[in-house]
């Protein structure tokens, strides 16, 4: 599966890199399912680190290389009843 997300972490800061250039980071399902477990990692993360060292005090989402930071919703993972009438 290719790598969407990258999380890295730098002193009290984790970051979360949306890498999707190709479709301008859409939220398809691949990438957000990925970035929930990135977001959770950070979350544990944290609290073990809470009772022996600084815990994250802030998270960052960044997109990379693309002109954005997210396109929003990807169209291939709309449902039917929500998709726009033809």
């Amino acid at each position: 599966m290719r790598t969407l997300v990258h999380y890295t972490v730098e002193g009290s800061v984790a970051r979360l890199t949306l890498d999707s250039p190709d479709n301008r980071n859409a939220l398809s399902t691949a990438l957000v399912n990925q970035l929930h477990q990135g977001l959770t990692d950070a979350a544990e993360e944290s609290r073990r680190a809470g009772r022996r060292a600084r815990p994250h005090r802030r998270n960052v989402l960044r997109g990379s290389r693309s002109r954005s930071s997210a396109a929003g919703g990807s169209p291939s993972t709309r449902s039917p009843s929500t998709a726009p009438a033809s």
